[in-house]
């Protein structure tokens, strides 16, 4: 039997956080499903989720810093400004590989260059893509009694400073809150609308969603599979939805989606080196470039236990809401199923296609689900009037959620002391730890954690800026088929290239070159990072490895310089040494940057 609103709100009188009262402070697990669902029907303020969602995506923006034109950027920016239509660039592989890179998102954005100032538009989309993970987590935190609007509020402020949506997930290295825009980040709000709308059983729009995932990041869509099954078996073994309801949901949601993975699917079908062989086992490939994506082994046991005390939390959390949660445990259990088969597919084969799904990189799902399970639980706690949990245990959690991931065990051991309380029925108030908490929180750890990002980003800022006069220069002052070797570095593994977050050493210039051939409009002999472009151009690992490895081996300038003058390379890019022979010969000099002609005699000096 139903619960009108009149009874419901009657029966759940606002307390001073401004949240249902009894639903804040009973035990999630005796909430039964029609009441939650009267929760869900009452608590969808889609003006206020919308709101809370520009707000929040500003806020988190803000914190995070936004960085142009690194890391794969260096293959978004050739798309947006078309190199391959450019005649330099008819015969580099690399680029002309780029018209096959099957993500909707630049195969809308391609040529906008022309029109549109890249840096401004990727801040937008960053932005937007943002704001549709904060609305998600809204719609989703609904669902979990995060109704009112404090306790709103409190969930966003848990988001900005979460340490599991701060950077990358691991082992897996899938993109969350990073400081800079790509488009996997986007499907993170679609995939948790996905979970949203297929947890109230609504599934047409739950393929609708995946469908436009796909457009985004086909592989990301491939994940969801799995945690939507489960959700659509749970709901129907409960006979809380039909089969035949279900059914015509699921085609009409699969036609819709369907429409939107077209255009990503035909892409790829007429790429003609699509089942092309690279000339290696693809597993040796992905140990040569960057493995963290689709091997678990190469990961840290640090990091394989931060991922599994997670994942336990996140249950944990879940399975305190009862069965108001069921669907997102069904979600994270699907999720961890994934992962699993991630793990030990490698081990049975090397077939580029099943690879290429990038199973492991799925960890970011299940820390999105963790997030929206702990932050839940948390806004719940805070906002209740039980004061132990609002006054003592609350603040713990906030803190295990919003320092460093190395702290999320304080939410495990405060949640089990919490219901070893409860269990025990001692209802006299603990210590309070609310204003200590909040005093460590706002002015020593918040502060720190945004100072080494505005650090991290100023490097990073400085090494960008450098390239980019490099590549103006480049632009004017040479010929339009001119070549150039930059300084290339292999990808660490494990972790993403970033800047000392604390050090005092100036970054290194030569770092985050991803830019200048997008501002040159000039041919790279090679970069570490144009290895990617073998996964869907197999054909262009030769090329790429021969000279990758050549390049890694030269040692001095003088080695480069021989090495640009025997493979026709007009110019070379190398950090500016006071001491070496060939210094004084550069014909352009900024950020630390030094650019020399390779016709350079060796040994040569200006004026000389």
């Amino acid at each position: 039997m139903g619960v009108s609103e009149t009874e419901f709100l009657s029966m759940n009188s606002p307390d001073r956080c401004g949240n249902a009262g009894a639903l804040a402070n009973s035990d999630f697990r005796t909430v039964s499903r029609t009441t939650a669902a009267a929760v869900a029907g009452l608590s969808v303020n889609h003006l206020e989720i919308l709101v809370l969602g520009v707000v929040g995506a500003a806020v988190s923006l803000a914190l995070t810093g936004y960085q142009f034109g690194i890391i794969n950027n260096l293959f978004h920016l050739p798309i947006v400004a078309a190199l391959y239509d450019e005649p330099q660039f008819r015969d580099d592989a690399f680029i002309q590989a780029l018209r096959h890179y099957s993500s909707g998102v630049w195969m809308l954005l391609d040529g906008t260059g022309r029109y549109v100032s890249p840096y401004w538009l990727f801040l937008g989309l960053d932005y937007l893509s943002r704001m549709l993970s904060f609305v998600a987590f809204l719609c989703c935190g609904s669902l979990l009694g995060v109704t009112s609007t404090r306790q709103r509020v409190t969930f966003v402020v848990i988001l900005c400073f979460s340490s599991l949506l701060h950077g990358y997930s691991y082992p897996g290295n899938g993109g969350l809150f990073i400081n800079y825009f790509t488009h996997s980040e986007i499907a993170n709000g679609t995939i948790l609308l996905t979970f949203y709308f297929a947890a109230r059983g609504r599934f047409a729009e739950a393929l609708t969603l995946n469908g436009i995932t796909f457009f985004i990041n086909a592989f990301m869509a491939i994940w969801t599979i799995i945690p939507l099954g489960m959700i659509a078996a749970l709901l129907l073994w409960r006979r809380e939805l039909e089969v035949r309801s279900f059914l015509r949901r699921f085609g009409g949601g699969l036609i819709v989606g369907g429409l939107f993975a077209l255009p990503v699917l035909r892409n790829i079908v007429s790429n003609p080196d699509a089942g092309a062989k690279a000339g290696v086992d693809f597993r040796h490939f992905l140990l040569e470039y960057y493995p963290d994506h689709i091997l678990f082994m190469i990961a840290t046991p640090r990091h394989m236990v931060a991922l599994a005390v997670a994942t336990v939390y996140g249950f944990i959390c879940l399975y305190m809401f009862g069965e108001r949660a069921a669907e997102f445990r069904a979600a994270l259990w699907g999720s961890v199923l994934l992962y699993g088969i991630g793990i030990v597919l490698p081990a049975f084969t090397g077939l580029p296609l099943l690879l290429n799904f990038h199973l492991i990189r799925s960890s970011v799902v299940i820390q999105l689900l963790v997030v929206l399970a702990s932050a839940s639980l948390a806004t719940s706690w805070l906002c209740g009037d039980d004061r132990n949990r609002s006054k003592f245990f609350g603040p713990l959690l906030l803190l295990a959620d919003c320092t460093w991931r190395s702290v999320l065990p304080l939410g495990l051991a405060a949640i089990a002391v919490a219901a070893v309380v409860r269990s025990r029925g001692w209802r006299w108030c603990l210590l309070r730890t609310d204003y200590v908490v909040g005093a460590l929180l706002v002015l020593v750890v918040w502060p720190r954690l945004v100072w080494q990002d505005v650090i991290t980003n100023r490097a990073i800022a400085a090494q960008t800026s450098g390239w980019m006069a490099v590549g103006d220069w480049a632009r004017t002052a040479t010929r339009q088929d001119a070549m150039f070797l930059v300084p290339i570095k292999a990808l660490p593994s494990d972790a993403r290239p970033v800047a000392p977050a604390m050090s005092s050493a100036a970054p290194d210039p030569t770092e985050n070159s991803e830019t200048f051939e997008f501002e040159s409009h000039r041919r790279v002999w090679v970069d570490f990072r144009r290895g990617a472009a073998v996964m869907w151009t197999p054909s262009y690992y030769a090329t790429w490895r021969t000279r990758v490895s050549e390049v890694m081996a030269l040692g001095s300038l003088a080695d480069k310089l021989a090495y640009a003058r025997q493979h026709d390379v007009d110019y070379v890019v190398d950090a500016c040494r006071i001491g070496d022979d060939e210094h004084e010969a550069a014909v352009f000099r900024k950020g630390g940057l030094c650019v020399f002609p390779s016709s350079i005699p060796p040994g040569a000096r200006n004026g000389h």
